[in-house]
């Protein structure tokens, strides 16, 4: 995700390396003792196999692409962010605008704990098929910051709405939609979900389909498909490709 030109230096290189660690398995951590351990280890490992001693900020290291976004639609540059202070100042930009786009009165607070949860976010959605369990307590902004981090990735973000007599039919009929929307219009989408929001433990069995494999047995039908050959045909000529079903 970094290119080469962004790590002038070992100690940048080793800052990416302990970020994207932390990343996969830090945040998995649920104990404290766990997490205590950890940082541990990388201190030990920074200084045996790197040379560099450990420094207390390494723990809230921030590697991203929405300080400077650029404006022609070009990649973003995936690099260490600047200081926390600076960080929190476009994130509250980047509310603001997402105040006026949805007409909301959002009031955030960017608290460092907040604003590193929102950059792993971001992380997270910049990847193919990237995916995350927020555990935390009711109320502790879970959602309002995976809009926000949608917001800032520029990706649209689909929630069902459960209604009385919402079952498996309305489900995969959302579902549907929300793939339909993001592959035939090429629309990147976050599909968010709540626990309160499983009406049926089947509801787990079709994101765990797409999850792991993309795709939801027999969701969709042959009217479906026309849709779908119709969207992509031009791409696929344009990729020089055979045009099939598959």
């Amino acid at each position: 995700m970094v290119r080469p030109a962004d790590i002038p230096d070992p100690k940048m290189l080793v800052k990416l390396w302990l970020h994207e660690c932390s990343r996969v398995f830090h945040d998995r951590l649920i104990d404290d003792n766990d997490r205590s351990w950890w940082w541990g280890m990388c201190g030990r490992l920074t200084k045996k196999n790197f040379g560099i001693d450990w420094e207390e900020s390494f723990k809230t290291i921030i590697f991203c692409d929405f300080i400077d976004k650029p404006m022609d639609g070009s990649p973003s540059i995936y690099r260490e962010a600047p200081p926390m202070a600076k960080v929190q100042e476009v994130m509250v930009e980047f509310m603001m605008g997402y105040n006026v786009e949805f007409n909301k009165e959002d009031d955030l607070v960017f608290f460092e704990d907040a604003v590193l949860h929102l950059s792993r976010l971001t992380r997270v959605l910049r990847q193919p098929r990237g995916n995350a369990l927020l555990v935390g307590v009711g109320g502790s902004g879970r959602q309002s910051l995976v809009r926000m981090a949608a917001f800032m990735a520029d990706q649209k973000c689909f929630q069902i709405a459960v209604t009385r007599g919402y079952g498996m039919v309305e489900f995969r009929d959302d579902l549907k939609k929300a793939l339909l929307d993001a592959g035939c219009d090429d629309k990147p989408m976050v599909f968010l979900m709540n626990d309160t929001q499983i009406a049926k433990e089947q509801f787990l069995e079709d994101i765990n389909n797409v999850l792991n494999t993309g795709e939801v047995p027999n969701l969709i039908q042959n009217e479906d498909m026309e849709r779908i050959m119709s969207t992509v045909s031009l791409k696929v000529k344009a990729l020089g490709k055979q045009e099939t079903r598959d």
